[in-house]
């Protein structure tokens, strides 16, 4: 069960922490995409995907009930807390990265935002 349910969401989580840590100049430049601000949709979308991983492993593990209870607010607080420590670490200790508090709006944005999926997900799925 452990990996079913709960290594998609550690993978997840280090694979933003690498993403999260690359400097902007090792990462290619699309001039066209700035116009989108894709890297504000990248942000977004990595903790949206990581709110629904977290929700779905913390509803069926059987360790904390606490968790089990409340996975939604356990994820979303996780989420939140873990992009705001990644963008804070931009600013100090990752070579060729900044902070950037709209870089963080889309990732707290992007956790509340996978809350609505995850239920459908949930209901309609059955993945939970």
């Amino acid at each position: 069960m452990f990996i079913k349910y709960h290594l998609p969401a550690i993978i997840w989580g280090i694979l933003i922490l690498y993403l999260l840590e690359i400097p902007k100049n090792n990462i290619p430049d699309f001039p066209f995409l700035q116009q989108f601000h894709f890297d504000k949709i990248v942000h977004f979308s990595i903790f949206f995907i990581f709110t629904i991983l977290l929700i779905r492993c913390l509803g069926v593990q059987n360790s904390f009930q606490v968790f089990k209870k409340n996975p939604i607010i356990t994820a979303l607080v996780v989420s939140i807390i873990y992009g705001s420590i990644l963008e804070y670490l931009q600013g100090f200790s990752f070579i060729g990265r900044t902070r950037d508090i709209l870089d963080l709006t889309a990732n707290i944005i992007g956790s509340i935002s996978g809350i609505p999926c995850a239920k459908i997900l949930k209901k309609h799925l059955k993945m939970f």
